[in-house]
């Protein structure tokens, strides 16, 4: 018996949860730095997303992508 999908199986949840979490975790240390630095809230929490978008985005189009 193989396991085909291992920890993050075929259904998107659990990925969903992991990346729900580590923007969570990120936002929460790095936004208030930010912002005590001077950086407003709405462009510290928006550096974050994009901080965190763009290798989850690489992520997921390179899971997608057939072998």
């Amino acid at each position: 018996m193989t396991r085909r999908h291992g920890l993050m199986g075929s259904g998107g949840w659990t990925r969903v949860v992991a990346l729900v979490l580590v923007v969570g975790l990120a936002a929460g240390i790095g936004v208030p730095y930010l912002v005590q630095a001077g950086v407003p809230l709405w462009a510290a929490t928006l550096l974050v997303l994009v901080v965190m978008g763009v290798p989850t985005g690489m992520i997921m189009r390179a899971e997608r992508r057939p072998d």
